[in-house]
């Protein structure tokens, strides 16, 4: 093989420490002079060119970590300050509106929670959605023009979609009871509660439902997401591999929710959120079910009576929720969006350069294939999920 025929081999086949100047030509003009090549350029070995791994890194994740955190909690505190001024100005009297903060008595915070209730909600969503579209913008320059196929911003299969469903009240419910006992022994050592619940759920119940949805649900359902499922995971996947990586991003996700409490609790929720993401290949359902998560949490601020029965769960109860959490996991394993070649060419599938979530280019003819799980795991669920209902049913008690 000549020194040329090598030069024009594969693009992903590259000479190190290439030092020739290629022939000029001027435009408009073709010609068939080979490029200037030194003359041991045929003893030089072709090496494989590595893509860089995808952005960001460990260390750049905690930057960005402190960033959103800090960031979102500022944009929601100006936002704040400017519908307190707006619904003041709106009042006619700015003066009285907020000589009312003065009245309120100390030992009676419900007036103070009356007032800030309202210009509170435009705030939280607003900064949200500002969130939100940073987010995207820091994901089409990390990854590219084709971002969204990269984080694979693509609809679920329906059989992945019911499985996801399926096991959303058991990943609620084991959320739920880890927050509580990480609250519980947490308080057994002292551990100071960095993020009052209390208030907030004080503020969501004198909002209409709709509101709380939007600002509580959806808001940081798409938000959080975007941010960590598919900007930090893409990079810490592709970095570290998918158990690292899954185990990372988690880390970073209940960080973010400040309190050592719901650290834990967000923390592991994440694990199963990644899963889902890597498994499906689409972060609409990682983003269904934070918003699932988030929006029943502020039903249950409006409706407390729908508590009741989650507050009387057993032991067995807990353990049918694990146990349905783990064959629907299986069955998303077993049906996990895979990558499959042209059929006609009899070609290999396209395989992206990283562990991820990234569809391919329509180009390679690769396609996405999303198999049925198969009787067996499809009746695991099923079994689990009755099994489930049956000690929820058992664990209430009689009326």
């Amino acid at each position: 093989m000549s020194a040329n025929d090598q030069f024009s081999g594969s693009p992903e086949w590259v000479r190190p420490d290439d030092e020739f100047v290629p022939s000029v030509v001027p435009a408009g003009e073709l010609t068939d002079v080979p490029p200037v090549l030194p003359a041991d350029y045929d003893e030089v070995p072709l090496v494989q060119r590595v893509p860089r791994p995808p952005h960001p890194g460990f260390w750049w994740s905690v930057f960005y970590t402190l960033v959103i955190l800090i960031g979102v909690n500022v944009a929601a505190g100006v936002l704040f300050v400017v519908m307190l001024v707006a619904r003041a100005v709106l009042t006619g009297n700015p003066r009285e509106f907020f000589a009312q903060f003065r009245a309120i008595p100390r030992d009676d915070p419900s007036r103070l929670f009356d007032l800030i209730a309202a210009p509170f909600a435009p705030a939280l969503i607003l900064s949200m959605i500002l969130s939100a579209a940073i987010a995207c913008v820091v994901i089409r320059f990390t990854a590219g023009r084709d971002w969204m196929r990269r984080i694979a911003l693509r609809p679920p299969s329906p059989v992945h979609l019911l499985l996801v469903l399926v096991g959303f009240p058991a990943a609620w419910l084991l959320a739920g009871q880890v927050n509580d006992f990480a609250r519980e022994l947490l308080n057994r050592v002292h551990v100071p509660n960095l993020n009052d619940q209390g208030v907030l759920l004080q503020i969501i119940q004198r909002w209409p439902l709709w509101v709380g949805v939007l600002a509580i649900g959806l808001g940081p359902a798409v938000a959080e997401e975007l941010w960590c499922r598919a900007f930090m995971g893409r990079g810490l996947v592709g970095r570290f591999g998918p158990i690292g990586g899954i185990a990372l991003t988690s880390l970073f996700f209940g960080l973010m929710h400040v309190d050592p409490g719901l650290i834990i609790a967000t923390g592991l929720l994440g694990v199963w959120l990644h899963y889902v993401y890597l498994t499906t290949r689409s972060l609409w359902l990682p983003m269904l079910t934070h918003f699932l998560n988030n929006s029943l949490a502020v039903v249950l601020t409006h409706y407390p009576a729908l508590q009741k029965p989650v507050e009387h769960l057993n032991e067995s109860a807990s353990a049918g929720a694990f146990a349905l959490l783990v064959a629907v996991a299986w069955a998303l394993y077993v049906s996990r969006a895979r990558l499959l070649g042209p059929q006609t060419s009899g070609s290999s599938a396209w395989q992206p350069d990283h562990p991820g979530v990234e569809h391919p280019p329509p180009a390679t003819g690769t396609t996405i294939h999303r198999p049925w799980p198969g009787w067996v795991p499809s009746g695991l669920v099923a079994a689990s999920l009755s099994a489930f209902l049956a000690l929820f049913y058992l664990a209430q008690p009689p009326q």
